[in-house]
């Protein structure tokens, strides 16, 4: 009886992945029907949609998911979410915007330095060099023969 259980449980598993097939065309359209089951409860989904989004090239359907996603706060996704805003906001010229976003990103994980990175290049940006080699230092200091830091380091 227990092979009995294993095999009607094993095609109802089949039955279910058959039909959630459908939602899988592509990344846009599994995260989009996430988001019709469950709205504001997955952020995750917001913020996966909003990557797919930027592949595509659309920067205004990804921010606006970037945005839900600061807004509903999840503790995991959040900070990554202001670090992607703030990167988005400094393609499009909003150094002042990106700078607020990437501060909030750092306050929530201030030892990130990615988002030190980041920040010391949108000071380079802005002429602020001093700030910009404040945060540079920092980031060497936290994550020393880091490959990461060190290309960005060498660019300028």
């Amino acid at each position: 009886t227990v092979y009995s259980i294993v095999a009607v449980y094993l095609v109802l598993m089949s039955v279910k992945t058959y039909h959630r097939i459908g939602a899988w065309q592509n990344s846009q359209s599994i995260w989009t029907d996430m988001i019709k089951k469950y709205p504001d409860r997955i952020p995750k989904a917001y913020y996966f949609r909003a990557y797919s989004y930027l592949e595509d090239g659309n920067a205004q359907a990804a921010l606006d998911d970037l945005n839900k996603v600061i807004e509903l706060e999840p503790p995991r996704y959040l900070p990554m979410a202001y670090q992607s805003r703030a990167t988005l906001m400094a393609n499009n010229g909003k150094l002042d915007k990106a700078l607020a976003d990437i501060n909030e990103a750092l306050e929530l994980d201030s030892s990130n330095v990615s988002y030190l990175l980041i920040r010391g290049r949108l000071f380079l940006d802005m002429n602020k060099n001093k700030a910009a080699n404040k945060d540079f230092d920092l980031a060497v200091s936290l994550k020393p023969r880091s490959e990461e830091h060190t290309s960005e380091l060498q660019s300028h």
